[in-house]
């Protein structure tokens, strides 16, 4: 005696539920993934010492900020501070002492984070891409 039809019916449609569920998880999995990359790229920038001494000495010396805001890949380099791939980073010289742009450019996950000496850390997804992708180091 064959399948009842209604029962293989039924069947093809679970079947085609936990496909679908499993098309819609592995989704959400990509999206987490990516979402964890950008924290991991934030972490691998700041929780480092080495940032909080270059924050130190860009306060306290023009100078040193000078010397950040014309090659900062090497200025950050030479104070064992990696700058991932990902990321723009731009010094300049506000009024107030040095200030620093992190950028980062992405379709899901674009940030910018921002560091002065008055208002320390702030972290925004912007409205749009910043027209600025000079680098410098934070």
């Amino acid at each position: 005696m064959a399948i009842p039809t209604e029962q293989k019916e039924n069947l093809r449609d679970q079947l085609a539920f936990h496909k679908g569920r499993l098309d819609s998880l592995r989704e959400q999995i990509s999206f987490m993934q990516r979402e964890i990359h950008v924290h991991e790229l934030v972490l691998t920038l700041l929780d480092n010492e080495a940032v909080l001494k270059v924050l130190d000495d860009l306060t306290d010396d023009p100078d040193e900020t000078a010397r950040a805001c014309q090659d900062v890949h090497g200025y950050a380099t030479a104070r064992g501070i990696k700058i991932p791939s990902e990321l723009a980073v731009a010094v300049t010289q506000g009024d107030e002492g040095p200030e620093i742009l992190v950028t980062r450019h992405d379709d899901l996950h674009p940030f910018e984070l921002r560091w002065d000496r008055l208002n320390g850390f702030r972290a925004h997804r912007p409205e749009r891409p910043s027209a600025s992708r000079e680098e410098a180091v934070p």
